[in-house]
């Protein structure tokens, strides 16, 4: 595993009604400071990932997850889903 990367462990919690989707929490630290990446795909990742949960913190670990694999992941989706018609 690359140093700096986020250690903890997502859980993921189950919906409170039975229509609702599970959120996700997390364990852990995220040692990656906010400075490593795009503050626009930073800021795209973590409004896409709040669907996800109702934690900011999290969303943004797994924005950076996201983007330790592709810099411009958030950009590509939006790319793909304007394309296909399916964004919001």
């Amino acid at each position: 595993m690359p140093e700096g990367r986020f250690t903890g462990e997502y859980e993921i919690i189950p919906p409170v009604k039975k229509e609702d989707p599970p959120k996700l929490t997390m364990t852990g630290t995220d040692p990656r400071p906010d400075t490593d990446y795009d503050p626009a795909e930073l800021a795209m990742g973590i409004k896409v990932e709040m669907e996800h949960t109702d934690d900011p913190a999290v969303a943004k670990k797994i924005a950076k997850d996201q983007l330790d694999e592709d810099g411009k992941y958030y950009t590509h989706l939006k790319s793909i889903e304007k394309a296909d018609g399916s964004n919001d």
